[in-house]
């Protein structure tokens, strides 16, 4: 424990990356998130499934289906707003897909992508 701290602060300093955010108002709302699924390019690896079998499933059609997601006809791809909850999951069925047809992306309570600063 660092000197000068409680274990409560020692423990928080510790925290993983579910941060929570605050907003104009001052309340605390936990990180929301937009998945990304270009389903035509998928080609039926089924490591999303293997990874977050809670949200990605088998199709007659030999692809994985997003359960819930809607088709941005704008982008052609599939789309699913997400909290932290699911966030940890899902990004390892993105990091498992061996075509990188997923992609997680951070977004702000509008529903716009927020940029992640990269640390150096």
């Amino acid at each position: 424990m660092l000197r000068g701290t409680s274990s409560a602060n020692a423990a928080a300093q510790k925290s993983s990356h579910k941060q929570l955010n605050t907003n104009i108002k001052g309340t605390r709302m936990a990180n929301k998130y937009k998945i990304i699924y270009d389903r035509e390019a998928c080609i039926g690896a089924f490591a999303c499934a293997a990874a977050a079998p809670d949200m990605w499933l088998f199709a007659d059609d030999g692809k994985a289906d997003l359960k819930t997601a809607t088709f941005n006809p704008a982008t052609k791809k599939w789309e699913l707003i997400i909290d932290e909850a699911d966030y940890d999951d899902n990004q390892a069925a993105a990091e498992a897909c061996p075509v990188y047809v997923i992609k997680i992306v951070k977004i702000d309570e509008n529903g716009n992508e927020i940029e992640e600063k990269k640390e150096e």
